[in-house]
């Protein structure tokens, strides 16, 4: 039996930690060619020397010009992308009666836009690829974004 992850090129976005860092070593494990992409350079490059092929590029999903160019690279450097899988998202681990404006901003900002940016930047590679992209995305949440601690501010 073949794996169907063998050959495939994925970027995977958060991987630094959590989710994002367990789909990309499993991915790298089945013998896809994995990119990876956080915010945190030092995460990805333990990562990298762990799985050696695969491919490091720092970027921030709530940075159009900063995810276009972890997209480009990552096209690059794979020579094309069959997956993408996002895992970024947070939310401040704050009560909702401390939350503020800013908060708010930051969460949506990288929830929502970035999810956006992610998407949009990586589909035409993914129709190039002969994907047919139909706007079908899946996130990843944590407990805490599912079931929030009373009084907490739950992401979104």
């Amino acid at each position: 039996m073949t794996d169907a992850l063998n050959g495939k090129r994925i970027l995977v976005v958060g991987a630094s930690s959590g989710i994002g860092a367990a789909v990309a070593r499993l991915a790298a494990a089945r013998g896809a060619k994995v990119a990876v992409s956080a915010r945190s350079e030092d995460r990805l490059k333990a990562l990298v020397d762990d799985h050696p092929g695969t491919v490091a590029l720092a970027g921030d999903v709530r940075d159009e010009a900063s995810i276009t160019q972890v997209v480009d690279d990552a096209v690059a450097a794979l020579g094309g992308l069959d997956a993408v899988v996002n895992t970024v998202g947070m939310s401040p681990l704050l009560a909702m009666s401390d939350a503020t404006q800013a908060d708010w901003h930051e969460v949506f900002d990288t929830n929502v836009i970035g999810a956006a940016l992610v998407a949009a930047a990586t589909a035409p590679h993914l129709v190039a690829a002969g994907y047919e992209v139909t706007g079908l995305d899946i996130g990843y949440f944590s407990e805490c974004t599912l079931i929030p601690d009373p009084g907490q501010v739950p992401g979104i």
